[in-house]
Formats: structure tokens, C-alpha cells, sequence
């Protein structure tokens, strides 16, 4: 098997619903989680908010997300479900990293934002559709 996959803690199903997500990066589980690091933790890795098993732009889009949401409330609403989703997305190579990253320019571009970060408002206005493009990101082959 390979050991960047992982598998899921157990019982991480009741886990995954008592988590609190937070904003920013955390020096231990126990100090709190971004959604990046629940991943990790969920898998069995070792604390980070770079796990293994997620495609880099699909984690550095979460990451961002996370972070321009005000309240953890948000977070748990919008990007809790999205993360079974996003799990075991970092195989594939190049190829299938450049068409989710032309799937969420293409996204972008839609909204009319391009090479700046997304703003709160904006971003709350198009969540809905934010999660779409993560789940389309997630199943691209």
C-alpha cells in the first residue's frame, strides 16, 4: 500500500462531526485544526496542513478558503462535507493537477476574480459553487 494514501482513523465518521474547524495553521492536533490539517489528521498522518494525500491546488484552494472564512461556523458548514471528497486526490502526475487547475481558473473567471485572493464577500456569495468546482477538481481523471 502505498503510505501517502493512508487510511482513515477509526471512527473518524463520528470524528469528522465533532471537529471544529479553525482558521490558520496549528502547531498540534490538540491546538486546533484548519481543514488541512483535519485531513491529516483523519488519515492517521502526521500533523501538518500539507497531508500527503491531497492534490496541491485542491489543498492550497482549501487552505485559502479556510482562512477567508470569518467564523469557524463557515468552515464547518462549507468545507467539512468536502473532505472524504478531496481525500486520495494527490495521485495522478501533472496532467490531471493542470486540468483542476484549469477548472478552477475557469471558475475564477466566471466570478470575475482573477489573480487575487478571493474577498469574504464574494466568496460567501459563490461558497455553493466553490464547492461544486472542488468536487469536479476532486473526480477529474
Amino acid at each position: 500500500m502505498n503510505k501517502t494514501k493512508g487510511k482513515w482513523i477509526k471512527g473518524y465518521r463520528k470524528l469528522l462531526k465533532k471537529l471544529n474547524l479553525e482558521e490558520g495553521a496549528h502547531s498540534d492536533y490538540n491546538d486546533g485544526l484548519c481543514v488541512m490539517e483535519a485531513v491529516a489528521y483523519l488519515r492517521g498522518q502526521q500533523h501538518t496542513d500539507m497531508p500527503k494525500c491531497v492534490s496541491p491546488i485542491i489543498r492550497d484552494k482549501m487552505a485559502e478558503v479556510n482562512d477567508n472564512l470569518r467564523a469557524n461556523k463557515e468552515r464547518n458548514k462549507f468545507l467539512k462535507p468536502l473532505i472524504p471528497v478531496i481525500i486520495n486526490t494527490k495521485f495522478g502526475g501533472k496532467k490531471l493537477e493542470n486540468k483542476r487547475r484549469e477548472l478552477y481558473r475557469e471558475w475564477r473567471e466566471k466570478l470575475g476574480v482573477y489573480d487575487m485572493e478571493l474577498d469574504y464577500d464574494t466568496l460567501i456569495e459563490n461558497i455553493k459553487s466553490f464547492q461544486t468546482v472542488i468536487r469536479k477538481m476532486a473526480r477529474v481523471t
